[in-house]
């Protein structure tokens, strides 16, 4: 199983400039670019599942309409220990398989269709990645936020970094972060390609593993 973790980020390591930021502020802010947009398209295209975080699909309100490898829409994971609210489109997507993954079970809109993954005291990271694994899933995708990509770089889980640097500096204390600290150990990352387009720049990086 290959894990990429796909991000856009601000100069100065910034993934949005304001939580819960929506796709209209963002591209307004400089965040994102029908490039970018249909970069992220063509990652989904070959995936068999992408993992998020609750803020970060607050913010979206749903997961991407996209279908993914073998012509399947993705398995979404979603980590969230309070759950999410009942208006979300997230709950409306039947067609898209969803889990809701948290250390103890939260509640689940009745005839949604969505599961409920508890990993309970064992690493959160590995336990999702390990029942992805029993799916037969080989193209996972790491849209994060901070907390999650967090998990995720600390368990040593992560396999390449797609990373979109967009032209524009947050410099503000309380806007999510593309990690938040701390990692336990530093990560190293060796650059495989990078492309640039109009202002944005997209760089491939393998992740250098503990």
């Amino acid at each position: 199983m290959i894990v990429t973790n796909i991000m856009a980020s601000s100069i100065d390591g910034f993934i949005a400039s304001e939580q819960l930021e929506p796709d209209e502020r963002r591209q307004a802010t400089g965040f994102t670019s029908e490039e970018d947009h249909e970069f992220v398209r063509k990652q989904i295209k070959g995936a068999d599942a992408i993992i998020t975080g609750a803020q970060s699909m607050r913010a979206s309100r749903g997961a991407w309409e996209q279908k993914g490898r073998n012509d399947k829409y993705p398995h979404w994971v979603v980590y969230t220990n309070s759950g999410l609210d009942d208006g979300l489109a997230f709950w409306d997507q039947k067609h898209i398989p969803r889990t809701l993954a948290s250390s103890r079970p939260v509640e689940i809109l009745q005839g949604s269709g969505v599961q409920n993954l508890t990993y309970g005291e064992q690493l959160p990271g590995i336990s999702v990645i390990e029942h992805l694994k029993t799916q037969g899933f080989e193209k996972v995708l790491l849209f994060g936020g901070g907390d999650i990509n967090k998990i995720f770089y600390n368990e040593n889980l992560v396999d390449e970094l797609k990373i979109t640097f967009c032209p524009v500096i947050i410099g503000r204390s309380d806007a999510p972060r593309f990690i938040c600290p701390p990692l336990e150990v530093p990560v190293k990352v060796r650059l495989l390609s990078s492309q640039v387009v109009d202002n944005f720049v997209f760089l491939h990086y393998r992740v250098q593993k503990n």
